[in-house]
């Protein structure tokens, strides 16, 4: 697994360790994490020969938080406990590949990245 600008790159594998195939995957929350507001959505969606996980990380980059509501995939909605939710919340900030717009995320104590919208 590894993380770009807050998308993550997921290789799938079988029982044997054998890989099996890629996937893309966003944690998203609607605001910034605290312990009060700690449910997360995540969106993953396969890659295809047809289209390749780098072309679906790439479009993904572009995309504002809210468009992931409204990409028709069904999100899997998490609950973080308060011990994953950092006291002090690390923010990093990606530009986006227009080179102006930013996506904002929030970086777990676990090492995991939620973008918020």
């Amino acid at each position: 697994m590894s993380v770009e600008s807050g998308i993550y790159r997921v290789q799938r594998r079988d029982e044997q360790g054998n890989p099996k195939g890629d996937a893309v995957g966003l944690l998203l929350s609607d605001a910034p994490l605290t312990p009060q507001s700690n449910k997360v959505k995540l969106f993953l969606q396969a890659a295809t020969p047809d289209v390749p996980a780098a072309r679906i990380v790439y479009h993904w980059q572009t995309l504002d938080a809210r468009r992931f509501e409204e990409s028709g995939l069904d999100p899997l909605e998490l609950e973080l406990s308060a011990a994953q939710i950092p006291e002090r919340v690390i923010e990093q900030r990606y530009t986006r590949p227009d080179g102006v717009r930013i996506r904002h995320t929030v970086k777990l104590v676990t090492g995991e990245v939620v973008c918020y919208n």
